[in-house]
């Protein structure tokens, strides 16, 4: 409630920014992974008004939210009640597969399950879409050891250090993704964004 009232209008156009970092102008099926409460949902939604969104996440409460924001906005989202690392879903039907402040809630090995799940969904020329909290790599070692401490130790975040201290580029070419790129966005570099493409098979 507090962080809404005071950064509402900041992480919404964060939130817009790295939906609009896709390498694809206008994507026809998108997939939200972890869509939490509709807020990425909604940015996506906003960019890409005429794509046909499903969104997932593993919590039954979160995607009753995302349902009631969805239905005040008119808006027609498919929303899945399913696991990132094994959604169940048909393989390569999506142009965007992606997610928003997620992965940051990941142990690795769960993080690169979600990662080769994203390919497999990914249509041949679909595009990836990770959008996260700062890389201990863009920080200096002031701001390591204060967004370790404060996320780590005190914030309950218990796979914040190993996210933080991941090559997602190698990931994501491990994966299958080609063209992979990994920046933080505007002048305050927040949120970074990995961006990359499911080539075509040789």
């Amino acid at each position: 409630h507090m962080v809404g009232r005071a950064l509402a209008g900041v992480l919404h156009a964060q939130r817009m920014a790295a939906a609009a970092a896709a390498l694809c102008d206008s994507p026809e099926r998108i997939l939200e992974m972890g869509c939490a409460s509709w807020q990425f949902t909604a940015a996506l939604a906003e960019t890409y008004p005429d794509a046909c969104i499903t969104a997932l996440d593993l919590s039954p409460r979160q995607l009753e939210q995302t349902q009631r924001r969805g239905n005040e906005q008119g808006a027609s989202w498919s929303l899945l009640q399913a696991a990132a690392e094994q959604t169940g879903l048909q393989s390569a039907q999506y142009d965007l597969v992606c997610s928003y402040a997620v992965f940051h809630e990941l142990p690795r090995a769960a993080a690169e399950q979600v990662m080769a799940e994203k390919f497999r969904l990914c249509k041949v020329g679909g595009v990836l879409l990770m959008a996260d909290v700062k890389p201990y790599s863009s920080l200096s070692a002031h701001e390591v050891w204060s967004a370790d401490f404060w996320n780590q130790v005190v914030g309950g975040d218990p796979y914040w250090r190993e996210y933080a201290m991941t090559d997602f580029i190698a990931m994501a070419k491990s994966s299958g993704f080609v063209d992979v790129v990994w920046q933080g966005l505007g002048q305050s570099h927040s949120p970074y964004v990995l961006t990359g493409r499911k080539p075509a098979p040789h």
